[in-house]
């Protein structure tokens, strides 16, 4: 959902839809309305996004042209859920926090003044990993301590052997956060991961995810700002490959070992979050929250 038609450029390289999460969060954190968390977001972004960044109109044209209606909204909605997910796992002793696709995400740096002592370790795809890192030292940005990351490739690597490697530890109370990755996989990586996190963790750790709707998968045409969207995803050189039917995520979580705590549609994020503005956003998404049993 990154790529700009007329120049073919990426906001972020590695992945298609890194950098436009990196620019929505940019926006999102200069937006007077929505107030945004991420600070950091903009390090990211290559010299025509900042520029597009500080014009308006430009801003809110190339928001409209790269992604589908309410994606903006929702991207704002599920960074926050996120936020709250690893400041709280940071405030209740956690002693590890495992982001799978993290991207560009920068909460290690944000919250790294409430950490006591949390490892906090980062996998996705080695390119994005190196084009992270990449950027970071060249904008000055030390790691932050207790980062560990990590190159993986969901579909094809084994979870376990990579964490391992990278120091994660067994038995421990643990979050593992899932921001927009689990849509991009087959289901035989999604059930690897979760059998992996379920048996790897003490009991009670939580689990927080977002997914896409199975009926978008099958084109049914149900939700808002559902119209295009998978063809604006593939045209960002990535598709969508697994979903979930909202009303069987308790029962598809119940038969891996976990128990769904909370979960927010389209709708439930507006009321949560854009009740003031009345914004409408995004109804192909879901995200839910499980405790592991």
């Amino acid at each position: 959902m990154n790529v700009v038609n007329e120049s073919n450029k990426k906001l972020v390289k590695g992945s298609g839809t890194v950098g436009y999460i990196c620019f929505t969060r940019a926006c999102a954190y200069r937006d007077p309305c929505y107030h945004g968390s991420d600070s950091m977001a903009e390090i990211f972004l290559p010299i025509f996004a900042r520029v597009i960044l500080n014009v308006p109109f430009l801003k809110k044209m190339f928001l409209n042209k790269i992604s589908g209606n309410g994606i903006y909204e929702y991207v704002i909605a599920r960074t926050r859920v996120m936020d709250e997910f690893f400041v709280r796992a940071l405030q209740e002793g956690y002693r590890q926090i495992v982001i799978l696709g993290a991207g560009m995400d920068t909460r290690a740096w944000r919250f790294a003044n409430q950490n006591r002592g949390a490892r906090v370790f980062e996998l996705d795809l080695e390119s994005v990993q190196r084009e992270k890192l990449k950027i970071l030292k060249r904008k000055g940005v030390a790691l932050p301590e207790g980062l560990v990351m990590a190159g993986i490739d969901f579909n094809k690597e084994d979870l376990g052997q990579v964490l391992a490697a990278a120091g994660y530890r067994r038995g421990l109370r643990t979050l593992f956060m899932m921001e927009g990755l689990v849509m991009y996989l087959n289901a035989d990586a999604v059930e690897r991961m979760l059998a992996f996190i379920h048996e790897s963790v003490l009991p009670g750790s939580l689990l927080v995810f977002d997914y896409v709707q199975a009926a978008v998968l099958r084109k049914e045409g149900r939700f808002y700002g559902e119209k295009g969207l998978a063809d604006t995803v593939a045209s960002a050189g990535e598709t969508w490959t697994f979903g979930i039917d909202d009303a069987v995520i308790g029962n598809y979580l119940a038969d891996r070992g976990f128990h769904l705590i909370s979960h927010y549609t389209g709708a439930d994020l507006e009321k949560k979050y854009f009740a003031a503005s009345q914004a409408h956003v995004n109804g192909t998404h879901c995200i839910a929250d499980a405790e592991v049993g």
